[in-house]
């Protein structure tokens, strides 16, 4: 396609060429050498103008190109940049955690420590009587639940018959209300003493028992400490692995 443009414009300078000669054929010598150069003059201008102006248009295509290229990479660059400061402050927050997290553990591993010196010397003391493996089923659970910060050793103390410290159930992974529906169904387990009757049951909740660090109110027991087999039955979705619980403890329970 350049080619046949090329040879078109070559066409027009030599019919241009042409008929300036034949102009030229009917002047005088003097006339026709003047015309004869001026016909030269204009084809050589015309020529290198015209050579001129497609240099132009190609330096123009080639900026065009480089432009759009320049662009493209302005825009790679800034995406670049973006992702690496993303990066950057991604690291950063996950260093500051890991930084939290290191000093949070160490702080729990010397309350841990501090309390695992616990031993308990007679499970027969406990509250729940010689129960020790079922009493452990249901501190795995709360454990699993994180509604504990202490470990086996130091639970199985606070139930002990001479034991008056409090135990502090949290609210992380079971609401209130499913911890009333535990507490409402773990009473069979304990001895006579306590699990005799609503009045004996409720004063040791009260006095052992705190949920978010907070005493157990009379109407949370009222509410949720109750006899299920009447009333409204609790809507929750833990129910059911309640439920499953008060099963496996059954099952260790002498």
């Amino acid at each position: 396609m350049e080619k046949q443009s090329n040879q078109k414009r070559n066409l027009e300078k030599i019919n241009t060429y042409i008929s300036a000669i034949k102009e030229l054929s009917n002047l005088d010598d003097n006339e026709k050498l003047e015309g004869f150069e001026k016909a030269v003059r204009e084809l050589a201008i015309s020529a290198v103008t015209e050579d001129l102006n497609a240099k132009i248009q190609e330096a123009k295509d080639i900026i065009e190109i480089l432009n759009k290229r320049i662009a493209s990479l302005d825009n790679e660059c800034k995406g670049y940049l973006k992702e690496k400061l993303s990066m950057k402050r991604a690291k950063e927050d996950a260093e500051e955690e890991l930084q939290d997290l290191t000093i949070e553990n160490k702080i729990m591993q010397k309350e841990l420590d501090k309390r695992d010196y616990v031993y308990v010397k007679q499970f027969n003391n406990l509250y729940w009587g010689d129960n020790y493996p079922a009493l452990k089923v249901l501190f795995d659970f709360l454990q699993k639940m994180s509604c504990l910060d202490i470990n086996w050793s130091y639970f199985c103390f606070n139930m002990c018959l001479e034991n008056s410290e409090a135990i502090n159930l949290k609210t992380t992974m079971l609401y209130k209300k499913e911890i009333g529906y535990l507490l409402a169904h773990i009473r069979k387990f304990f001895n006579t003493e306590i699990k005799g009757s609503s009045t004996t049951y409720k004063s040791w909740l009260q006095e052992k028992i705190l949920i978010d660090n907070l005493e157990v109110e009379d109407d949370f027991i009222k509410k949720y400490v109750r006899n299920y087999k009447t009333g409204t039955p609790l809507q929750s979705d833990k129910v059911e692995i309640i439920d499953g619980l008060m099963l496996k403890i059954a099952e260790r329970y002498n």
